[in-house]
């Protein structure tokens, strides 16, 4: 338990023990006043009940919570049965009474805290009700007014025409036991309210705490030992009545000023936020008509705020806009249905200056008790529209620059592969038809001749793969990477029935992507895999996957030349090449197209090798 909590709980005590003290020392005393004090006592009451009532009703409605609904109108049913407690004594009326005063007071007295201690319990079980359920758990406050009322007028109805018993029982210990019915009220609320907990840190049901132990202790230990009107026990239970009453008073000025301050600070809030954010905000109300207009409005707009506010919204509007604006406005209220309210939509805005801008704007309705408003954030996205204009125009320029694109690589695989089948033809023609007629260096020219231009062609085609590939549209669905890697090693170990290998995949290897750009991919680094392996004995191959931080990540690795990490980083280039065509024949444009594929599903490769111990490579999609 906090200190807090800790001493107020310690309050609690030593001010129940100090009145009960206060009652140990002072019983027997011969105090004996008149209907004169007791009528200025009452009258004090009735006033501070009053005004309890009063401003418990006040801070309900301030923030409606259902204890301030009952303590509210548990006061004012109060008052007015403190009010007639009080006439009661007066010798005025007395012939009226059908009781005489002996009875008539002490019976007023008891319905009168009977009812309020009822009220006070039913305050806490109603504000229990509040903290569980919330808004579903709030009491409709007519049906609470019409009971309050119905009670006021029973209990008022009890003593004010019906003859009463005697009210003193002088051969009881007690001589008032009836003075325990409220006493009783007053301790189930007391208990209440402590196990609720708010007091800990809820200022207002502090005090009322301890007007539940004032009330209590005025009816059990005072007013049940009196034995008679006027006496020490009963002015002194009167007093810690009024006593109990400024506890609830004291309680309901702090809440009520920490309410005010609460939302004097909200509101403080609320404003710096508006003059500070970026976006425009206006409010109007259900005419249309302009009620606040922040400092971003203001550059946005080029209006001040003095000559916004009282105005519709129409003028910050532009001409089509402006003249649905109270016809969408009518439309809403008719029908509810919304283009705008909740949804947000661009609009065109129009400045002071006269200039027309694209705005974003979204609407929100809310309620001020009966009146509705809308709030409008508003956005110049003028530079934001010259940038998608930008991109759409980059995007025409890219698919024109692609189709250029496009049309060079038809000429390159048309019209150069001409000149190099010549090339590759005639030199094919000069050995067979002239070979004779050249030495073995003319004859070792025209090889490399025609495997310079078989080499080229090579080149063209891997670099048509590579614009083909990297620019055509994907098609996304289910692939089977296990089965697309198994038929290709099959094909290359159809091809090489002489060479020993070892392969394996894992089976089951499924992924979202396109299958035709998924197989160009395991084509080339299974080839790559098959190309460098080429001088072991013993070829091993394997693709498979693991899982890394619940990523997929898919490799193929091999027991073949390897590569030095220090070049690693060209691996990916194009016709970037880690051996020399000497040992490994290719263009070097294999693992640049597979480089471009993985990064068209969101992935990325890379690779780790070490020379002659083979090389993995890793990629994700």
């Amino acid at each position: 338990m906090r200190n807090g909590a800790r001493n107020r709980i310690i309050g609690y005590w030593t001010l129940g023990l100090g009145l009960a003290l206060v009652y140990a020392l002072m019983r027997g005393s011969t105090w004996q006043s008149g209907t004169s004090f007791h009528t200025v006592l009452e009258t004090i009451a009735t006033l501070l009940a009053l005004i309890v009532g009063v401003l418990a009703l006040v801070r309900y409605y301030s923030k409606a919570e259902n204890i301030f609904l009952f303590i509210g109108t548990g006061f004012l049913g109060t008052a007015f049965l403190d009010g007639y407690h009080m006439i009661v004594t007066s010798a005025y009326f007395r012939p009226y009474m059908p009781s005489d005063l002996p009875a008539l007071i002490p019976w007023s007295w008891v319905a009168s805290r009977q009812f309020l201690s009822i009220l006070l319990f039913l305050g806490w079980f109603a504000a229990m009700r509040g903290k569980n359920l919330g808004e579903m758990g709030r009491y409709n406050s007519i049906g609470v007014y019409i009971f309050v009322t119905i009670f006021t007028i029973s209990s008022f109805l009890f003593f004010a025409f019906v003859p009463l018993p005697p009210a003193y029982y002088p051969d009881l210990i007690f001589h008032r036991p009836e003075e325990f019915v409220p006493a009783l009220f007053f301790l189930l609320a007391l208990i209440g309210y402590l196990n609720k907990g708010d007091w800990r840190h809820d200022v207002f049901e502090h005090w009322l705490v301890l007007s539940l132990i004032i009330g209590f202790v005025g009816q059990a230990v005072f007013m049940s030992f009196s034995g008679q009107i006027f006496d020490f026990e009963f002015d002194a239970a009167h007093v810690l009545k009024k006593a109990s009453y400024i506890c609830v008073l004291i309680g309901l000025l702090i809440s009520i000023f920490a309410l005010s301050r609460d939302a004097h600070e909200n509101e403080a809030r609320i404003v710096a936020v508006l003059d500070t954010v970026l976006d425009a905000i206006i409010t109007i109300d259900e005419r249309g008509i302009v009620q606040s207009f922040n400092p971003a409005a203001e550059k946005t707009f080029g209006y001040t705020a003095d000559e916004v506010i009282g105005e519709n919204v129409k003028m910050i509007m532009s001409g089509r806009d402006s003249g649905q604006h109270d016809q969408y406005l009518r439309n809403y209220y008719a029908t509810g249905q919304a283009k705008i309210i909740g949804l947000g939509r661009e609009v065109v805005g129009l400045h002071k200056d006269g200039n027309e801008m694209p705005i974003e704007l979204a609407v929100t309705e809310m309620r001020l008790g009966d009146r509705r408003m809308f709030v409008g954030s508003c956005r110049d996205i003028t530079v934001r529209k010259t940038a998608e204009q930008d991109i759409l125009r980059r995007t025409q320029e890219l698919e024109t620059a692609n189709a250029e694109l496009d049309a060079f690589a038809y000429s390159v695989s048309h019209d150069l592969r001409a000149p190099l089948r010549g090339m590759d033809g005639f030199s094919q023609a000069l050995l067979e038809d002239y070979g004779d007629h050249f030495d073995g260096e003319a004859r070792n020219y025209l090889d490399r001749i025609s495997q310079a231009g078989r080499r080229m062609g090579q080149m063209i085609d891997d670099i048509l793969t590579l614009s083909r590939a990297t620019r055509q549209d994907m098609t996304i669905e289910d692939v089977d990477l296990s089965a697309l890697a198994q038929e290709h090693m099959s094909e290359l170990t159809a091809r090489s029935k002489n060479r020993a290998a070892k392969i394996v995949i894992a089976p089951n290897l499924r992924i979202q992507g396109d299958p035709k750009l998924l197989r160009v991919v395991l084509d080339n680094l299974l080839n790559n895999a098959w190309k460098f392996t080429g001088n072991e004995t013993a070829t091993h191959i394997e693709f498979g996957a693991y899982d890394e931080q619940g990523e997929t990540v898919f490799f193929v690795r091999d027991n073949g030349a390897g590569f030095d990490m220090a070049y690693g980083n060209k691996l990916f280039g194009i016709f970037q090449r880690l051996h020399s065509m000497t040992e490994f024949e290719g263009t070097g444009v294999g693992l640049a197209t597979v480089a471009r594929l993985v990064s068209r599903h969101g992935g990325r490769i890379w690779a780790e090798g070490e020379v002659n111990e083979g090389a993995t490579f890793f990629f994700t999609l």
